[in-house]
């Protein structure tokens, strides 16, 4: 993603503040800042094709001056020079030293640019830096999901409410023609997953769709979506897969749970 602000405070450029590093040590050479004695500072990253913009996490400094990050609005813009961009949210009272903050939009908050804009500085070193910005969201999709499918992170999820060990809630799964047990693919898709289970759904345990190589008996087995796994989410103690399950007690983190066992399971299809 391409990030650009209003001023540049030595080497503090914007882009560092989208390099995927949390660190919020600014001597880390991770963090973004405008320059002193910007009256207007602002950031802002371009998200590459128009989205609905969900949720931006911020994450502030935390070697000092926490306190500088306070009266800003943050923003969804249809282009660089929208006149009339959206607002996401405004936080008015400064962010602690240090913190992580998550912004919820309001729904169906669309655009291509997301701003973060200071209003009103108290000193010339009033900067504005941002040692992360992480913004989820997701395309609307051209189609529709099957009626039994909920629509979320522009994916088509169901979620059983029945029990099943692995090999048969995949083939439940597999009743509507394209569908699996979900794999997720990044962070804002097991994100905005865990976020629903956690507010709609009554159950601890849920399976996903990978599982080891070796697990069962059948020499060659492997599971389809297996072919890539570029994201994982383990929780600290986990094993490596038998077969994946998510579970609420451990804010849905994964886990591995022998095959046999009986838990619910996450179906996914792409919408049509």
């Amino acid at each position: 993603m391409t990030a650009m602000q209003s001023s540049t405070f030595r080497t503090d450029e914007a882009s560092r503040a989208v390099d995927g590093n949390i660190t919020n040590n600014v001597l880390g050479q991770t963090c973004s800042s405008t320059n002193v004695n910007d009256a207007k500072p602002w950031w802002m990253v371009d998200l590459g094709q128009t989205l609905y913009v969900e949720e931006v996490v911020v994450v502030n400094r935390g070697d000092c001056c926490g306190n500088r990050l306070h009266n800003f609005s943050i923003e969804v813009l249809a282009n660089q020079s929208d006149p009339s961009p959206s607002l996401c949210y405004y936080q008015e009272s400064p962010i602690v030293t240090g913190f992580t903050k998550r912004f919820p939009c309001p729904q169906d908050l669309s655009g291509q640019y997301v701003r973060i804009r200071k209003h009103g500085i108290n000193e010339p070193k009033d900067i504005l830096t941002l040692c992360e910005v992480e913004v989820f969201g997701s395309r609307k999709a051209s189609g529709g999901c099957p009626s039994d499918f909920s629509l979320i992170y522009s994916r088509c999820y169901r979620f059983s409410h029945f029990e099943e060990n692995w090999l048969d809630a995949r083939s439940h799964c597999k009743t509507t023609p394209g569908a699996d047990l979900a794999v997720f693919s990044s962070r804002g898709e097991d994100v905005a997953v865990s976020k629903y289970l956690m507010d709609s759904h009554h159950g601890d345990t849920f399976y996903l769709g990978v599982i080891d190589y070796n697990v069962l008996e059948e020499k060659t087995f492997v599971c389809e979506t297996m072919k890539k796994l570029t994201y994982t989410n383990w929780a600290p103690i986990a094993e490596k897969p038998r077969c994946l399950s998510i579970n609420r007690g451990t804010n849905f983190t994964w886990h591995s749970s022998p095959c046999h066992e009986k838990h619910f399971f996450i179906c996914e299809i792409s919408p049509q």
